[in-house]
């Protein structure tokens, strides 16, 4: 029996060690396939966590500046991670973004499929195009402040040329005709 016991305990452990050890949390930027030039279009950070509670993150995203910028970055949709996260401005147009947040407000969560930042991208290419956004999870970690392994996935736009209206003609009288008084 004690070694039946034995046994069943080992088993349990090396499932939940198996289990913990080969999930890594997927981070992925979200972003539209195409975007027009001298526009804005937004990017979204995800986390998917599965179960386990996302208490921390610092990352980095990346950017061809000749073509996007960052407008402004912003908190996710998860209430956790809503607010403000910390960032430097003076980097929006540098091509390399450093951004980060934590939350206090529960040990429990947020897990699942969590929305930790939006980034504003402005574009600056004037003619059609395409670029990369990527992403580097420096660090994640849980609610116990145990570090989280990742995958990370960043995301390609296609930049369209802006669209030019036609230009009207002025409407001016007929030569020699005047508009009655």
């Amino acid at each position: 029996m004690r070694k039946f016991l034995v046994v069943a305990v080992m088993a349990v452990a090396t499932t939940v060690l198996m289990r913990t050890a080969s999930y890594a949390v997927q981070a992925t930027v979200r972003c539209p396939a195409t975007a027009q030039a001298r526009r804005h279009f937004l990017g979204r950070v995800m986390l998917d966590a599965g179960t386990t509670p996302v208490g921390a993150y610092s990352i980095t995203v990346t950017y061809d500046p000749a073509v996007v910028t960052i407008a402004s970055v912003a908190g996710g949709e998860t209430a956790e991670f809503a607010g403000a996260p910390t960032t430097d401005p003076a980097s929006f147009t540098t091509g390399t973004t450093n951004i980060s947040a934590f939350q206090s407000s529960s040990l429990k969560g947020p897990s699942g499929v969590v929305s930790a930042a939006r980034v504003t991208f402005n574009v600056v290419a004037k003619a059609s195009t395409a670029t990369s956004v990527g992403l580097t999870v420096r660090n994640l970690f849980d609610t116990s402040s145990s570090p989280i392994s990742t995958t990370e996935r960043g995301c390609r736009v296609r930049v369209t040329a802006a669209k030019t209206q036609p230009r009207r003609p002025r409407s001016q009288p007929a030569r020699g005709h005047h508009p009655p008084t």
